[in-house]
């Protein structure tokens, strides 16, 4: 709701900020906001209660346009002893920029004279021409493990503040071989490594992390065509096709094997 430029994030004051779009349950309602925080200390994303109207896009068989809308208390993060009153609704859809899948999710909408403004030093130039609402958004960590961004979350991410002992609390996964410095980030392009055994092992097909449903399908580099799931499948059988275990193979798309009636010299299956 601040800034006028797109763009995947940036940092300021230690804070990470993404610009995103949230959208109803059946994306006929829809809200632009721009530099919200990620937050990874907050379990749901946090709105301010005037988006729970903006967002409930009613239906014939769905009259409150929420499957789910209760109110509960929640523990402000400044204020520990102190509770304000949260309206826990959803599934609202939010689309982060730069990410490749939309987050589902119950948000909780509070009330902004309650939570609170945007720090001072968190204000955008008021030269801007977006239109300043100041209002504190946040992405939880139920939307963060749902995207790259919970790489950010290692040891020496740009989210990571934390001990490894909390991370591990979280379910982080930490001493992974995927923290070595031959994969550094995510933005690393890798096509190809000479020998790969000293990193990986010999068979190359290992996941690392605990959530399928991240976009980090292959240790670090999803953008890399060598990482993906079904291509190393395809990888490996023609490498071990030609060290000579299997001559060809009928699940094999090479171009010998194109018509799959054409069993010539098939020791295996």
């Amino acid at each position: 709701m601040k800034r006028s430029l797109w763009s995947r994030y940036y940092m300021q004051q230690g804070k990470m900020h993404v610009d995103f779009k949230v959208l109803s349950r059946d994306h006929k309602l829809s809200l632009t906001v721009n530099g919200a925080v990620l937050d990874p200390d907050v379990p749901h994303s946090i709105f301010p209660d005037f988006c729970l109207e903006n967002l409930r896009s009613p239906s014939r068989f769905l009259p409150t346009g929420f499957h789910v809308e209760q109110k509960m208390k929640i523990k402000h993060p400044k204020k520990p002893s102190g509770y304000i009153d949260a309206i826990f609704a959803g599934p609202i859809a939010i689309y982060i920029v730069g990410q490749l899948n939309p987050c589902f999710e119950n948000a909780l909408f509070v009330n902004s004279e309650q939570w609170g403004k945007l720090e001072k030093g968190d204000e955008d130039d008021p030269n801007s021409n977006a239109h300043n609402t100041n209002v504190d958004i946040r992405i939880g960590r139920d939307c963060i493990e749902h995207s790259s961004f919970i790489s950010e979350l290692r040891p020496g991410g740009l989210l990571s503040k934390k001990p490894i002992s909390e991370l591990k609390k979280l379910g982080m996964v930490t001493n992974s071989p995927a923290e070595s410095p031959w994969v550094p980030r995510p933005w690393t392009r890798m096509k190809y490594m000479d020998i790969e055994e000293l990193q990986r092992g010999p068979m190359l097909r290992e996941y690392i992390g605990p959530n399928p449903h991240n976009s980090l399908k292959w240790r670090f580099s999803q953008h890399c065509k060598y990482f993906r799931v079904g291509i190393w499948r395809e990888v490996t059988r023609k490498k071990d096709m030609h060290f000579g275990f299997h001559h060809h193979s009928s699940w094999q798309k090479s171009y010998q094997q194109s018509v799959p009636e054409v069993r010539a010299w098939a020791p295996g299956p």
